[in-house]
């Protein structure tokens, strides 16, 4: 055999099939065991999602850490409902510092009787029922951080923004908007809001 054709098949003393071989080595056992290790340490309970630390920016810092245990929401504290005698509904519920309210519709907590002809009438009638629970327990419509509005027209979207952007005196807060068909006690709108502290 030639020096010549003995250089093509040698390579730093190793030949293209042990290459081949180290490569399919690393391949099919070192990156496997390299994916194992990093996942050790996992939840053993199936189901449970990871959480990870957040940092400026939104990228991932330190460690990943399994969500702690959930504490049960607490009732906050509430005007009269709007239940006409059904249990069922819970007008606000606390979880850590975040506040759930649960839709609100134009009423009067007093007569629980709707209140408003026009949209405006009944957005202010919300928006005044919502301010006012927030403030029961301890916040204000600053704190609100999400809201959901529905409405039975959406053409009257426009005329709702009008009462209820002023009751917010910094950004707005995240919002969605669903046209429905139907609202309870045939009103026009109904709104609930996360507030958080």
């Amino acid at each position: 055999m030639s020096t010549r054709s003995r250089t093509r098949t040698v390579a730093y003393g190793v030949s293209k099939c042990e290459v081949g071989k180290c490569v399919g080595w690393v391949l099919g056992i070192v990156v496997p065991a390299l994916l194992m290790t990093a996942c050790a340490g996992s939840p053993t309970n199936v189901g449970q999602p990871w959480v990870w630390q957040q940092g400026p920016g939104n990228v991932g810092e330190g460690k990943r850490q399994p969500p702690s245990q959930p504490r049960d929401t607490e009732p906050a504290t509430a005007d009269k409902d709007d239940s006409e005698g059904n249990n069922r509904y819970t007008q606000a519920v606390r979880y850590d510092n975040l506040l759930y309210v649960s839709g609100q519709i134009p009423i009067d907590f007093k007569s629980l009787k709707l209140v408003g002809e026009t949209i405006e009438e009944q957005t202010q009638t919300v928006m005044n029922n919502l301010q006012s629970i927030l403030n029961k327990n301890g916040m204000t419509t600053s704190n609100i951080v999400s809201v959901t509005l529905y409405l039975k027209e959406i053409n009257d979207l426009g005329r709702v923004d009008g009462v209820y952007e002023p009751y917010f005196h910094r950004t707005l807060p995240a919002r969605t908007v669903v046209a429905v068909s139907e609202l309870p006690r045939g009103s026009q709108l109904e709104i609930s809001v996360v507030a958080g502290q």
